[in-house]
């Protein structure tokens, strides 16, 4: 619930406080959500299919600075397992996207995983390990592993993607989504870092026949000839 880049982020804007659920043609079931920054658990009624799904948002926590209303994310789940929902509207954005990108350096690359393991000092056993997919639906999921003899990092971020400029040569797109760092997840909970384990975060990229370049954290790719 809520803007989560910050605690002053998720407190200027509005959050979700009830929220009604119509699963095929049942009866709408209204639902509280808690004014937290915790995962929260929405359990749906059970149905042999799902055909429809209405979510109409009833009521909210107002924000101290603005009005607008923030969630983080939304994940569906069959089970253990995440339920990917998809509709008209969806398909035809999948569609429409890949008719944009006719011609451009990541027409090709659009469903597949581009992945690059690199040893930089074999000396020191250094080496990096990245991977990044880019969905016809909109969204990604990018992982990179850095490590030495003494250390490890490994972030892993997931979100939406939206194309900011595309030619025959270069395509630029915008990431905007979560950023975890699994790297600090130990020493957080010994209470020996104050980094945060999870953010929201936005990145360009450019992606040209040759590779991908990121201006912040989304590390050099190359493509193979």
């Amino acid at each position: 619930n809520g803007y989560q880049r910050s605690r002053v982020h998720f407190l200027a804007n509005a959050r979700l406080r009830s929220l009604d659920i119509q699963v095929n043609k049942q009866r709408p079931a209204d639902y509280s959500i808690a004014d937290d920054t915790q995962p929260q658990v929405i359990r749906l009624p059970e149905a042999d299919s799902l055909d429809q799904l209405i979510l109409t948002f009833t009521k909210v926590y107002p924000g101290g600075s603005y009005q607008d209303l923030a969630i983080s994310e939304l994940l569906f789940m069959d089970g253990d397992v995440p339920y990917k929902i998809t509709s008209d509207w969806t398909r035809s954005r999948a569609d429409a996207r890949k008719k944009e990108l006719d011609g451009s350096p990541l027409r090709g690359l659009l469903g597949k995983r581009i992945f690059n393991q690199r040893i930089l000092d074999e000396e020191m056993g250094l080496y990096v390990d990245r991977s990044l997919i880019l969905r016809t639906d909109g969204t990604f999921v990018y992982y990179n592993t850095e490590e030495d003899f003494d250390d490890r990092l490994e972030q892993v971020a997931d979100g939406n993607w939206e194309i900011l400029s595309t030619n025959a040569d270069l395509t630029q797109i915008k990431l905007f989504g979560r950023f975890v760092d699994f790297s600090q997840l130990e020493l957080l909970y010994s209470g020996k870092s104050s980094e945060e384990f999870s953010r929201i975060f936005k990145e360009e990229i450019q992606i040209t026949r040759t590779g991908i370049n990121g201006k912040r954290f989304i590390g050099e790719l190359y493509l193979p000839e």
